[in-house]
């Protein structure tokens, strides 16, 4: 009876699993939605402000724009690791099989 036992926690385990990575999933998702937006209107503000003479505003929107950018990247990274998961409380992305790097 103690393989049953070790079977069913296992397959349990395995569903939490499935779950939480349909959850990330989703939230992945909702995240590159927002994202989206977040681009649409910094690029409106750059073209709104493109005439601005403030140095500050135009350091700030480029700024913005930058790590907007890096946003961007890493989702598209993310997206394109389907193996990626989460480990830890960090919410770091980490491949298996590489531990190195874990916390």
């Amino acid at each position: 009876m103690g393989w049953l036992d070790s079977l069913t926690t296992l397959n349990k385990r395995l569903a939490t699993l499935f779950d939480r990575i349909e959850d990330q999933a989703k939230q992945v998702e909702g995240l590159s939605s927002d994202l989206k937006q977040v681009t649409i209107h910094v690029a409106q503000l750059q073209g709104a402000m493109a005439n601005s003479a403030n140095p500050e505003i135009m350091r700030q929107l480029a700024d913005l724009q930058a790590r907007v950018a890096r946003l961007e990247a890493e989702a598209v990274r993310t997206r394109r690791s389907p193996d990626a998961r989460l480990d830890g409380s960090d919410g770091a992305m980490y491949l298996p099989g590489n531990r190195d790097d874990m916390p």
